[in-house]
């Protein structure tokens, strides 16, 4: 059976969100498939992400990364993708510790969504120097085997 992670990094603030997430995982569980869904905490209110727990999903609890290079965040994310036996990781903005992680527990298939991307990309203008340069964007493109990129752009 294969296995999808999808780190989040972010917890659970509405029922209607709970509602929404839960729908990520639908096909994934539908075909079969384990899944778990990594928060950065419980919800304030456990019944905002019952419609997650009730689906069938694992929630997983660990801290958010404190930067992009993060040790114990790559630590704790190839731990959780080894304890699983993850196939697939996929990243939600949070990108450069987790995709590590992975990338070291030898995850194959490693997933980022990009929701905003730097401003002079979106706005199609040349990128600063620090834009262009960016050490942990181009880091999670090389380590991510698909990237997927929401901007207005």
């Amino acid at each position: 059976m294969p296995t999808l992670i999808r780190y989040w990094g972010s917890n659970f603030k509405t029922p209607r969100e709970g509602r929404r997430i839960a729908g990520y995982f639908s096909q994934a569980l539908a075909a079969g498939w384990q899944c778990h869904l990594v928060c950065s905490r419980p919800a304030d209110d456990p019944a905002w992400a019952a419609p997650v727990a009730e689906s069938g999903v694992h929630l997983e609890y660990l801290p958010r990364p404190r930067g992009n290079f993060d040790r114990a965040c790559v630590r704790r994310t190839r731990d959780l993708c080894r304890r699983v036996g993850a196939d697939v990781l996929h990243c939600d903005n949070t990108h450069t510790s987790p995709l590590l992680g992975a990338w070291l527990a030898g995850v194959p298939v490693r997933v980022w969504t990009k929701h905003a991307m730097e401003p002079a990309f979106e706005a199609v203008q040349k990128a600063s120097l620090r834009q262009g340069l960016a050490p942990s964007l181009w880091l999670s493109i090389g380590l991510a085997t698909r990237v997927l990129a929401i901007s207005r752009a």
